[in-house]
């Protein structure tokens, strides 16, 4: 049986909705999500994703996390008071 996080990757909040970052393989909560398509590379790793669904990828690993995108990231968790 598969188990299903019930934890978010990012923050580690419980998960009552879930979706897959753009970025990478993590499960992500909804206020994840919102800080995500805020982020300095979300339009280029959504685009990216988007790109390998139309190639029939749909295992696409992402294209990670930068440096910059990561930091934006944290200050966003913690301004909401998010681990």
């Amino acid at each position: 049986m598969k188990r299903y996080p019930t934890t978010c990757d990012r923050c580690h909040g419980p998960l009552n909705v879930s979706i897959m970052s753009k970025f990478n393989t993590d499960t992500i909560c909804l206020a994840c999500c919102d800080d995500e398509q805020q982020a300095p590379g979300y339009a280029a790793a959504s685009a990216a994703e988007a790109g390998a669904v139309r190639r029939g990828d749909y295992n696409f690993p992402g294209v990670g996390l930068s440096t910059e995108d990561l930091a934006f990231l944290a200050d966003r968790r913690k301004a909401r008071g998010a681990t």
